[in-house]
C-alpha cells in the first residue's frame, strides 16, 4: 500500500498520538510538550556528527559530571627535613598513615580503592602519585595542609617556600602549577598552612602510573625545618 502523506504545510503546534503530546514552534523555536503543555524529554541516540545534539550521557562524559569530594587526614604524617636553597624535595606521599574523614567525603563513582588502605582512594601508593577521579577534562581542587615547624626564627617574617603539583605522565613531567607559602611572624617558626590547587585531569594524569607529583622548596638553606602533610583533600567536578 502506498503511503502519500506530503504535507505543504502544518500547524504551529502539532499533536502526536492519542496521549496529546504536541510539537510546539509557535515561538520561534520547538519544544515538546505533553497533553497539560509541560516540557517533555526528548531521546535520541550518541551523536556522531560534529553539528549534532548531543545526548546527556556524552555530556556527562565530556564535562565530568561524576563529581565528589575525598578527604583524607595523616594519623602519622609524611615528614620532610633538611632543606637546600631552591632546592625541589618530592614528597613521599605512600609514607605515614591516613583514614577518610567520611563526613566531608562523598567519593565519585568512578573512583576506586584496595579495600585495605584508604590513602589508595586518591593516592597511588606504587607509585607515589596523587590520581584523579578518571573523568576526562573533569576540574580538580586538591587541597594540601602541611605543618611546619623550626622554619626559621620567631622574628625571621622572610622564610618562605613553595610547594609544587606536578603533572606525570608515566616517564615526564609535564604541567606544574607552584603556591608559595610564607612563614608567620612571631609565629616561633611553627605553623598550619593549607593551599589549594587548581586543576583539570588530562591524558598526562589519567592512567596507570599516571598522576601529580608533590615538591616542597625552600627558598633559604634550613637543615632544622621539618614539613608534615596533615591531610589531603579532592574535590572532583
Amino acid at each position: 500500500m502506498q503511503k502519500n502523506f506530503k504535507l505543504g504545510g502544518v500547524d504551529s503546534s502539532v499533536e502526536f498520538g492519542k496521549d496529546g503530546n504536541q510539537l510546539d514552534m509557535s515561538n520561534g523555536y520547538g519544544e515538546f510538550k505533553d497533553s497539560a503543555g509541560s516540557k517533555i524529554e526528548v531521546r535520541a541516540k550518541d551523536a556522531t556528527h560534529s553539528s549534532s545534539l548531543v545526548t546527556k550521557s556524552q555530556l556527562d562524559s565530556a564535562t565530568g559530571s561524576d563529581s565528589g569530594t575525598v578527604w583524607l587526614e595523616y594519623s602519622t604524617e609524611p615528614t620532610m627535613s633538611n632543606f637546600s636553597a631552591n632546592t625541589a624535595k618530592e614528597i613521599d606521599l605512600t609514607a605515614g598513615t591516613g583514614s577518610l574523614k567520611t563526613a566531608y567525603s562523598t567519593i565519585p563513582q568512578n573512583t576506586s580503592w584496595d579495600s585495605v588502605d584508604e590513602r589508595s582512594y586518591i593516592i597511588d601508593l606504587t607509585n607515589g602519585l596523587i590520581t584523579p577521579n578518571s573523568v576526562d577534562k573533569q576540574s580538580h581542587t586538591i587541597s594540601i595542609e602541611f605543618e611546619y615547624s623550626d622554619w626559621g626564627s620567631g622574628t625571621n617574617t622572610g622564610v618562605g617556600g613553595y610547594m609544587s603539583l606536578i603533572e606525570y605522565d608515566g616517564s615526564n613531567e609535564q604541567l606544574e602549577i607552584i603556591k608559595q607559602f610564607r612563614k608567620a611572624n612571631n609565629d616561633s617558626g611553627a605553623g598550619v598552612v593549607t593551599l589549594d590547587f587548581h586543576t583539570n585531569v588530562t591524558s598526562n594524569v589519567n592512567g596507570s602510573g599516571k598522576g601529580w607529583r608533590v615538591k616542597i622548596t625552600s627558598l633559604e638553606a634550613d637543615s632544622n625545618a621539618t614539613i608534615n602533610i596533615k591531610s589531603i583533600r579532592l574535590k572532583a567536578g
